[in-house]
């Protein structure tokens, strides 16, 4: 009977990966040149490495090297793939860029991402280097393929460890994942995301064999397990950021597995587990940062906090507070003015009281608008300020664009006409005003509450856009250490800083409107939908209305089944400290791309960057799913379930074949 079971068990595991091999393949062709997230860059990045454009000597992420000659090779080549995205038709309804241009753009550069996977990639394109450039494309395609059919090998592997013998979890999880659209759609691009996915998968199943591996003395098994998990660990930090979110759970697994093999008392552990979190809080947090005013353009380096009690302050007990210890290049503090208050084409007054520890100059008092939020924008500051050591009102009129969707206010130390800073300085700011309006810049206003949303100013009643506007209120920041340390290991992309996630955290009225236009429902449908550059997808209000209920099931039954199996120690143990961290870790760090939404560019929280934990995914949509039926109608819901996913790729695969072939 055993032997009955492996040998169906091994023939699909046969027929999975025969599955996933075709449609990678289809995938793989489907897609015309180019017609992937970012995959120009991505390509350029490989192309690179394959001839020697990246510096391995420089020990830093994105080492490329930027020698006259080298930087004339990657004109040449960006020329190059820009004829060819144009002969493929890449730009249709849209504007063609000029090929003979001075300065050649094919997208944003990746070289801020690990070189693990632009290695990979750099092999086959390398060996082609005299082939067409979109036979290169394809072969460097192909890595990304091998990599798709070695993390469903690989899930197939984890769900044996995971379950028992003839589970039908087995196959419908792997099967499942082999043809979801666009996860074999982003698994087949030239994209580092395919390496990150592998990643994840290998971490996962090595963190499941980890804690399954058996209770006893300790020995040669438990060793290669262990190694098994740092390996893992270290191929996080070689694929992509979207992987390495897992590496956060690489101490409480290992810690769990210890206790586990030891046999000791679990409220041991819990004890032990609070005592680390509060320490490790203790070390990575700080408290006394301005609450709503964001570190911004090299104020994380600023080691004290941003505010301060003064008895100098013209409102309240408090100052904001602007340090520099040593020679700065920018230092500023940035406040977004709320969505829904920006006031696109008015007239606006900003002031504030200003002094400093000694006669300084500094970069100036003003505002920064861009058209979309997100997107980048320059600063208009007017001209320098000079500070004397008492409090003294400055004021300043803007006229807002009318296509302004955010609106900032900033204060600068730094001036890019130079100013005559020496450190060190302390600059001090309070009673900060952003009124829509003209109001008399030499006249201070008169505020009619603590925190300054209202008051007077010359004669005319006036609201504050301005947040806590006399830094009465506090808010935390990262150690700067840590920052430092992360900022070395890790990118957090397009000019983020973990103090700027952090604050968006903690600025709950700003982030609301965040998610609320541009998280929603994106990441969960961008399992379904959404494919080549997001822009081919289903818009069938009654297929999502379905997916969405889905999830709801699904969420219901995998709380049930966790119940159902809380006498079986290891399996719940294993999903509890593995799978619902996972799940929480790459779905927190996905929803957490949509922010600060100040000028990273316009970044949104799509489904792929949740993929180094997909398993995890698809296991609660169909583990939770199953767990709603009696065990002798799990597998035909199964079934069921891997037969819809069916049908939705096969619509997938006619939706962009229609598609491409409407050009």
């Amino acid at each position: 009977m055993v032997r009955s079971v492996t040998r169906r068990e091994s023939l699909l595991l046969a027929v999975v990966m025969i599955v996933a091999l075709v449609q990678g393949v289809i995938y793989l062709f489907l897609l015309p040149a180019w017609q992937h997230y970012d995959e120009p860059s991505h390509f350029e990045y490989a192309w690179l490495m394959a001839h020697g454009g990246y510096d391995w000597t420089a020990g830093r992420i994105g080492a490329i090297d930027r020698s006259p000659d080298a930087q004339a090779q990657l004109n040449e080549l960006r020329r190059t793939i820009l004829a060819s995205m144009i002969a493929n038709d890449f730009y249709r309804g849209m504007p063609v860029p000029d090929l003979n241009a001075e300065r050649i753009r094919i997208g944003f550069e990746a070289f801020e991402h690990p070189p693990g996977y632009y290695l990979l990639a750099s092999i086959p394109i390398g060996l082609l280097s005299d082939a067409p450039l979109e036979t290169q494309l394809r072969a460097a395609r192909g890595v990304s393929l091998g990599l798709f059919l070695l993390t469903i090998w690989m899930v197939a592997m984890l769900m044996r460890d995971l379950t028992s013998s003839g589970n039908p979890l087995r196959w419908a999880v792997p099967l499942a994942l082999a043809l979801l659209p666009p996860f074999v759609d982003v698994m087949t691009a030239v994209n580092s995301d395919a390496a990150a996915v592998a990643a994840g998968t290998f971490w996962l199943w090595g963190a499941v064999r980890l804690l399954r591996t058996p209770v006893g003395e300790f020995t040669r098994h438990h060793e290669l397990a262990i190694a098994w998990l740092l390996l893992a660990t270290v191929l996080l930090f070689l694929s992509k950021n979207t992987a390495v979110v897992l590496a956060v759970l690489l101490p409480p697994v290992l810690l769990v597995a210890l206790w586990r093999w030891q046999g000791w008392r679990w409220y041991w552990l819990v004890l032990l587990m609070l005592v680390g979190i509060g320490g490790g809080a203790a070390f990575l947090i700080r408290s006394g940062d301005t609450a709503l005013w964001y570190r911004w353009l090299g104020a994380n380096t600023q080691a004290s906090p941003t505010r301060i009690a003064t008895a100098a302050a013209p409102h309240g007990e408090y100052a904001i507070l602007l340090e520099a210890t040593e020679p700065i290049k920018q230092h500023r503090l940035i406040q977004p003015v709320l969505f829904s208050r920006t006031p696109a084409g008015e007239t606006v007054t900003v002031g504030a009281w200003l002094w400093a520890d000694q006669p300084v100059t500094i970069g100036g008092l003003g505002l920064g608008a861009s058209s979309v939020p997100g997107a980048p924008f320059i600063a208009e500051l007017r001209e320098p300020l000079d500070l004397t050591t008492t409090p003294t009102f400055v004021a300043r009129t803007f006229a807002v664009p009318p296509e302004t969707q955010a609106l900032h206010m900033i204060i600068a130390l730094d001036d890019e006409r130079g100013v005559g800073l020496e450190p060190p300085v302390q600059v001090y700011l309070d009673g900060v005003v952003l009124a829509v309006g003209t109001f008399p810049t030499a006249t201070a206003p008169s505020f009619s509450d603590a925190d300054g949303h209202t008051g007077v100013w010359g004669g005319q009643p006036f609201e504050n856009l301005i947040r806590n506007a006399s830094a009465e209120q506090a808010w935390l920041r990262l150690n700067p250490a840590v920052e430092q340390a992360l900022d070395q290991l890790v990118s957090f992309g397009w000019g983020r800083t973990p103090t700027l996630l952090l604050a968006s955290l903690q600025d709950t009225e700003r982030s609301r409107e965040i998610a609320a236009m541009y998280v929603g429902w994106l990441p969960y449908d961008g399992l379904f939908t959404g494919l080549a550059w997001g822009q081919i997808r289903f818009d069938q209000p009654l297929l999502t209305g379905i997916l969405r209920g889905w999830l709801g099931l699904a969420l219901v039954g995998s709380g049930w089944g966790l119940w159902r199996i809380r006498h079986n120690h290891t399996l719940l143990v294993t999903l509890l400290v593995i799978f619902l961290p996972a799940l929480l870790l790459v779905w927190g760090s996905t929803l957490l791309r949509a922010f600060p939404k100040i000028s990273e560019g316009a970044v949104y929280p799509v489904a792929r960057y949740t993929y180094p934990a997909i398993t995890a995914t698809v296991l609660l949509l169909l583990g939770g799913t199953a767990a709603l039926v009696p065990r002798r109608w799990q597998t035909a819901v199964l079934i069921g379930c891997v037969a819809a996913i069916g049908l939705l790729n096969l619509a997938s695969i006619i939706l962009i074949w229609n598609y491409y072939a409407a050009a």
